[in-house]
């Protein structure tokens, strides 16, 4: 993973699910793991690979009590650190785990083992662990509804990158200097880019390109620092895309995991979880079948 990981954890998001989710994950999600923590034994040593902001961890520990380190390459928002029910170890590799062999009976990852070198990350794992069967993975699916849901932020984000950063720049000094006929003539260009995509409405709010419009037209005529805003619109949009990229590329790792773990000759299992009410592919899970949850 890339540095804007860090920035990303750091903002204070608790899910990799993005701002839209302000609490923990929820649904078929939660439930997968609720069943997990209540089918293993009280205290286990538990290690979470790729934690983030210790998401997983928390749910885990709803009604039980464990002992779990979580790790994450990025850094990691320090009042997490302080609060989660467990340890958080940011900057620390899934590909060179500081912990002697057979530390844990239980190592637990969501959507964060497909980003790393797999053959590196899955011998260390086995590594750390006292029986390597004890491994419950979810990992993006190609075809999962999250997966094309952020696609298709992806590809409006590329868009705006490509013809709309430099219209907003124009927009941002116009406003600066009150000059109207650019104004107006910068707002109608923008407006038609939106009006002619507006059949991907969920990417164009994925983007947060409707709110910045909408900040930049409710606050046209006043001393805002609009030059400011819109270089933090640009940065956080293209953040957003090396996000969506690493996104989309890990989701493609999932053969390679699966061959991966099948050569370690544990009895495999791969099963999908599925939105409830919807039947929509949310993930793949990996564990073995001796696993009982």
């Amino acid at each position: 993973m890339s540095d804007h990981w860090s920035n990303y954890w750091q903002q204070g998001h608790l899910t990799s699910f993005g701002g839209g989710f302000k609490t923990n994950y929820e649904g078929e999600l939660k439930n997968f793991w609720q069943r997990f923590a209540d089918n293993i034994a009280e205290h286990s040593n538990v290690l979470d690979i790729g934690t983030g902001n210790g998401a997983l961890i928390e749910l885990i520990q709803e009604n039980h009590s464990f002992n779990c380190v979580g790790v994450d390459k990025a850094l990691i928002h320090k009042d997490y650190i302080n609060s989660v029910n467990g340890e958080l170890l940011p900057g620390v590799s899934a590909e060179l785990l500081p912990f002697e062999s057979c530390r844990f009976d239980y190592a637990i990852s969501q959507f964060a083992i497909e980003y790393t070198n797999i053959d590196k990350s899955l011998e260390e794992v086995m590594r750390v662990l006292k029986y390597k069967r004890n491994f419950v993975f979810i990992c993006h699916h190609p075809e999962s509804m999250i997966i094309k849901s952020n696609q298709e932020i992806l590809n409006i984000s590329n868009e705006i990158k490509s013809k709309l950063f430099a219209r907003l720049n124009v927009l941002a000094r116009a406003l600066v200097k009150d000059e109207h006929e650019l104004i107006k003539s910068s707002f109608e260009f923008i407006d038609s880019f939106t009006f002619e995509r507006r059949g991907n409405i969920h990417g164009l709010k994925g983007t947060n390109l409707l709110s910045f419009v909408d900040f930049l037209k409710k606050n046209q005529g006043k001393k805002i620092q609009f030059v400011k805003a819109f270089k933090l619109f640009q940065k956080e949009l293209e953040l957003l895309i090396l996000r969506l990229q690493e996104l989309t590329q890990a989701a493609d790792n999932l053969p390679l995991i699966i061959n991966k773990l099948n050569q370690e000759n544990i009895d495999l299992e791969v099963g999908y979880i599925r939105e409830e009410k919807s039947a929509a592919l949310l993930a793949c899970f990996l564990h073995t079948k001796t696993t009982k949850f």
